[in-house]
This record gives structure tokens, C-alpha cells and sequence, in this order.
């Protein structure tokens, strides 16, 4: 069998694997990695599929936090197909929420475009980066910045460029105002996806960017206002016949807190979830709010009895932020309720990634989080190293509240890079 053949069979096998663990339902929950095609339409763009989102203080600049996150998820590094590129007939945005309302008070936008093709099995991209604030229009911060390379075969050589890890570094670039983002082709975190690829991680698309916390922080007072709530989406450019008014552009993937679309919110709730939701829209979704108060997965989950219902405490986890004036999880850590300029009347139970800007960095960080007594791990934040399968699975059980037991730790992270992105560089092609 050639290589051409090798590559089309690896990428049919590991296809039909990933199909029957879509297939098989919620029962293959924990075996799945966090927000990997959430949703049934997903599987048809997963190019502007938000597969999972990391939100941390930066290890090495604690004055910053780094966000990132991933999308076109399962890219196999033996079939480099032509979609494993960013799409073009959109963008990609992040949303920063300081008062706690539900709506951004920030939001950065990636705008992508392909370059002219080459010998290379695929073109070039770049991007441009813009910053919307409400009343104060959109400003372009980057006009044609370089998306990281792919590692494709040299044509003549038959071999990866040994400058590869130089040129994908240089897709690092810095922001005006302080500091960085980066844009390319990384190693998934996740390192069970080794078993469907025959030993050799995936590869997903990220995007990364590190912030001062001043930017972030309500009124830029991050000793007063710790708090910021983050989430993602993913935008299409759009074609309505039916309606004249319709937008130009639709979202077609959110992504909030770990583990909530794909994890808690029930299969029939999740393309509305990704496709026309919004969080300041959240507290007025009945059948969201019942999903989180009344979760079938911590029935299923159970070991014993489930855990009493309502659980305000999975509120304060996905919904509020967790306080102790917010439930029963009695520690003052990411709720908008902390922002002592924050409006009390104005925050609203929403779905997104809540990060406290001064929980101090952990020397030895507990990959499972608050549920193992760390909590400057999901869900405060995430980190690339945290479990959140396993952390959520001890959430649904009932901790720290009270019942569960921690399961086995079937799942483990990849170890985390030093420096930013903090990703490890895509898995290269494996030569015969």
C-alpha cells in the first residue's frame, strides 16, 4: 500500500471510530474530551467549531491572562486534509464580560484570509485583528498578521523543513498596547485522542492571545474588580432568500465553561445552544436553567443515590459564579458578585468561563481543580493541564459539597509548554 493509501485508510479508521463514539450517545460522556463537536451540526463546519477554551493567569507574566481556544478538532497529522485551515467567510470572536450582565464589554475579532498557493499542499493564511467596545466603534489592531505554518513534506526532500519550529514561532506576534496572540496549527492538549490516531496525537487549529489584566478588569482595577467572565463563538457569513432583513452574518458555535455543551446541557437543547444563544439571554431560557438545576447526568453518574435536586450548586459552577452568597459552595472565587463596581442588580445566571484575576498561581496545580482543593483550576478558569472530564464527573456526583467519589483517572491532559502559546507545536507527519 502507498503512502497516498495509508493515509486515506488511517483517516477512514480513525473516522468510523470517532462516528461510532458520536453515534453511541451519553453514555460514552466520560470518554469524551470536554467540547469536542458538541453539537449534531458541528460536524458539518468544524472549521468554526470552538472545540474547548482555556482561560488562565499567564505562569510566567501573572500581570496577564492567556486565553486560548481551539477549533477543527481530530486533524490527523498522517492526512493533511484541505479543510485543516481556518475559514475565510467569517470570523472568530472573543467576549469579555467585567459587570456581569451577560453582554461584552469587550470583544476581540479574528478575520481570516488565504494567501496565494504554492508548492506547499496548502496555502498560506493571515489575519486581521480587530477590537469592538461598545460606544466606541471597532479598531484594527493587526491589519495582515501571519497564521503559524503547517508541517507538509518538503516537495523535493520528502522530509518536514527543518525550519519548521523557527517559522512557527514567528506566528507569535505582539499586540499595540501590550501583549501577544497567536494564530496556527497546534498538538491537542488531550492526550488520549494518541488511541484513535494509532499512537500519534491529533492536531487542532488555536488561537491564543494574552491580555494585561488591567484591559480586562471593570474600570481597569483588578484589586477591586477581579472577576471577567469569557466565552467564544464563531460567526458564518450567511444567505437568507427567505428574509431581507436577516443579518450577514450568523453564529454557528459558542463555547462558555468546559463541559456544560457537551457534558450537562442535554442533546436537544445543544444547536440551539451553539447557534442562537447568547449569555445575557441565559437567565430567561427555562429549559437551559432546568438542564443545570435537574441534570440527567449526575443520574446517570451516580454511584449511589444522585445528589438532592435543585443543584444550585452546578448554578454556581455554570451559571452565577461561585460565592457564598450564590450557594452552597461556600467560597468566595469567580462570581461577578465579587466586582465591587459591579452593578448587583444588573448580573444576571449566565453560561461562560468566570476567571478570578488574583487567585494566586499554584505552585503544584491539582489537575482535577477545585474538586481536588485547587482553586485556581476549573472552574475557575481552565488550565491546559486541568481534567475537567474527571473534575466535572466529581462536580455531577456531588462534590465538594458533599457524596461522590473521585473516579479513576482515565483521562490525563498533555503536559503544559513553557512560554506562549503554552501549546506544543503541531505533531509532525510520520515518515515510513
Amino acid at each position: 500500500m502507498n503512502q497516498a493509501s495509508k493515509r486515506i485508510a488511517a483517516g477512514g479508521v480513525a473516522g468510523s471510530m470517532l462516528a461510532a463514539g458520536f453515534l453511541a450517545g451519553p453514555g460514552t460522556l466520560p470518554g469524551q474530551a470536554s467540547n469536542h463537536l458538541a453539537a449534531p451540526t458541528q460536524i458539518l463546519d468544524p472549521r468554526t467549531d470552538v472545540t474547548d477554551l482555556y482561560a488562565f493567569t499567564s505562569p510566567d507574566r501573572p500581570d496577564t491572562v492567556t486565553v486560548i481556544w481551539n477549533h477543527l478538532p481530530f486533524e490527523l497529522p498522517d492526512t493533511p486534509l484541505p479543510w485543516y485551515r481556518f475559514a475565510t467567510q467569517g470570523f472568530y470572536d472573543l467576549h469579555f464580560d467585567n459587570t456581569g450582565d451577560g453582554r461584552p464589554e469587550l470583544t476581540y475579532r479574528w478575520r481570516y484570509h488565504d494567501g496565494r498557493p504554492d508548492l506547499r499542499e496548502q496555502p498560506p493564511q493571515s489575519y486581521r485583528l480587530e477590537v469592538l467596545q461598545p460606544g466606541r466603534g471597532l479598531e484594527v489592531l493587526l491589519a495582515d498578521a501571519p497564521v503559524g505554518p503547517y508541517p507538509v513534506e518538503d516537495p523535493v526532500e520528502d522530509t518536514v523543513g527543518a525550519g519548521f519550529a523557527v517559522e512557527w514561532k514567528r506566528a507569535v506576534v505582539p499586540l499595540p498596547g501590550g501583549g501577544q496572540t497567536f494564530s496556527g496549527q497546534v498538538r491537542d492538549p488531550y492526550a488520549e485522542f494518541r488511541v484513535l490516531a494509532g499512537g500519534t496525537p491529533f492536531n487542532v487549529h488555536s488561537i491564543a492571545v494574552q491580555l494585561p489584566k488591567t484591559e480586562l478588569a471593570l474600570n481597569g482595577d483588578v484589586g477591586r474588580n477581579p472577576v471577567v467572565g469569557i466565552w467564544a463563538t464563531s460567526s458564518r457569513r450567511s444567505l437568507d432568500l427567505r428574509d431581507a432583513a436577516a443579518r450577514p452574518y450568523r453564529q454557528v458555535s459558542r463555547e462558555g465553561s468546559a463541559m456544560f455543551g457537551d457534558g450537562l446541557l442535554p442533546q436537544p437543547l445543544r444547536d440551539a445552544y451553539q447557534n442562537v444563544s447568547s449569555p445575557h439571554t441565559d437567565h430567561a431560557w427555562a429549559e437551559l436553567r432546568a438542564a443545570v438545576h435537574h441534570p440527567l447526568v449526575s443520574r446517570t453518574l451516580a454511584t449511589g443515590l444522585p445528589p438532592k435536586e435543585p443543584r444550585i450548586d452546578l448554578e454556581q459552577v455554570f451559571l452565577t459564579g461561585i460565592a457564598e452568597a450564590t450557594g452552597p459552595i461556600r467560597i468566595d472565587l469567580n462570581a461577578h458578585l465579587l466586582n465591587r463596581d459591579a452593578d448587583p442588580a444588573r448580573i444576571v445566571p449566565a453560561e461562560m468561563t468566570r476567571l478570578n484575576m488574583t487567585t494566586p498561581v499554584t505552585a503544584r496545580p491539582d489537575p482535577y481543580g477545585l474538586a481536588g482543593g485547587d482553586p485556581q483550576g476549573w472552574p475557575n478558569g481552565r488550565r491546559l493541564t486541568d481534567n475537567v472530564t474527571v473534575a466535572f464527573t466529581r462536580l455531577a456526583r456531588g462534590e465538594p459539597v458533599g457524596g461522590g467519589a473521585p473516579p479513576a483517572a482515565w483521562l490525563s491532559p498533555a503536559k503544559g509548554v513553557t512560554g506562549f502559546p503554552y501549546e506544543a507545536a503541531p505533531e509532525l507527519r510520520r515518515q515510513p
